[in-house]
Parts: C-alpha cells; sequence; structure tokens
C-alpha cells in the first residue's frame, strides 16, 4: 500500500497537482472535499500492520487504522493510546500525527511530542522519496528528532504512512466527577491540585477551597 502512496506522490510531483490526504476525519470536514483542480488521498486501506511491544509499551502500525479501533486493540494488552478525541470513530492515526492532536488525555499523559517515536513518510517530490524517520526505542538522543518536523505539519511536508509512538497503561478503575467555579483562579487551583501530587486529605481542601 505505501507503493502506491509512493506512485500517487510521484505523479503529482511531476504534473504540479495540488493534493489533500484524508486522514483526520473530524469536525472539520471540508477539508476533505475538492474545491478547483486538486486530488483527494484516502488512506483508509493502509490499516494492515500493527505490532505491538508489551514490555516497552511501544506501538507502530499503518497510518490508515481508525483510533478507536487502535485503542481496543491496545485495550486488550492492557494499555491505550494516550490521546482521546469525539471523533475517535472516523479518525485516523496518521491525520492525528499530522494536526497534532490534543484530546481529553493531553493533561495527564502530555501531547504528541512526548509519545511520537518514529514515522514513515512520502515526500511530495517528483521522484516520491520515502523516509523512515526515527526508531523504536524510548530514549533515542541520535541525531535530529526528524519525526516531530511533520507532527502538526497538515500534510504540507509528506503523507505520513506508518506510525511508532508509545502507548500507557490502561486504567484498572476510573472516576469521574463534575467540579464548578466561578473564576478563572479557581479552576487553576483545581488542575494545579491534580498535576502536583499532595496527600488527598490537602486535595480535598484545595479543591473545596477553590470550589467556594
Amino acid at each position: 500500500m505505501e507503493s502506491d502512496v509512493l506512485a500517487f506522490e510521484n505523479f503529482l510531483g511531476k504534473e504540479g497537482v495540488l493534493k489533500d490526504d484524508i486522514t483526520l476525519n473530524t469536525t472539520d470536514w471540508t477539508g476533505q472535499f475538492k474545491v478547483h483542480d486538486e486530488v483527494v488521498l484516502s488512506l483508509s486501506k493502509i490499516n494492515n500492520s500493527f505490532s505491538f511491544d508489551d514490555t516497552m509499551g511501544i506501538l507502530k502500525c499503518d497510518a490508515g487504522f481508525i483510533l478507536e479501533d487502535l485503542d481496543n486493540k491496545l485495550a486488550s494488552l492492557g494499555y491505550m493510546v494516550p490521546f482521546d478525541l469525539g471523533a475517535k470513530g472516523s479518525c485516523q492515526i496518521g491525520g492525528n500525527i499530522a494536526t497534532c492532536a490534543g484530546g481529553i488525555r493531553l493533561i495527564r499523559y502530555g501531547s504528541l511530542h512526548a509519545h511520537l517515536l518514529g514515522l514513515t513518510v512520502v515526500l511530495p517530490d517528483e521522484h516520491g522519496t520515502v523516509l523512515h524517520l526515527g526508531s523504536d526505542i524510548r530514549k533515542d538522543n541520535t541525531s535530529l528528532h526528524t519525526p516531530h518536523l511533520f507532527l502538526g505539519s497538515e500534510g504540507q511536508l509528506g503523507v505520513i504512512t506508518s506510525v511508532t509512538m508509545t502507548a500507557v497503561p490502561r486504567p484498572k478503575s476510573v472516576q469521574s466527577a463534575m467540579l464548578g467555579g466561578f473564576l478563572t483562579s479557581n479552576i487553576i487551583k483545581i488542575v494545579t491540585c491534580r498535576l502536583i501530587y499532595k496527600p488527598r486529605r490537602a486535595g480535598r481542601n484545595v479543591i473545596g477551597n477553590a470550589l467556594r
């Protein structure tokens, strides 16, 4: 399937045709419809390769995997994707990387900058050059961290066809609470209480004072 993208980029590179790739599929749905003479590239069929190292917690998969499907695969192994979106049932992991998606797990697990390890991308040049960037090693301090150039690039630099990133252990239980604050300063106190470890009793006091 990667060879198909290579041939596609090779042709467009020679012809100078504008393109847009469908990998995000979120509420910004207008990006997947052509306006003038663009060509739309869908990566939905590039979703065969999947591997996970449950010792190191490292995931490697094709860019066309639906985020929710990927998260369900990891669930059976006791892990999960470190971000979650409302569009998880339709968005693809390649598009999530290309847009540097955040989601509701960002405060706890950090942004994608903290989890991205490697990428395979096809450049939009006349040769359809394939680049294998980064590695599957958590602490790889060698050379430049080139995969991060494509994080948030939104397809401007190339098409992402494969992703290597870290996953996080899935919580054994989840408790949810709805908290309300009247001032921004109160909300900051609540978030700070969550981010900085405090004894449970002291934590309740901080939240209680913030809500007052």
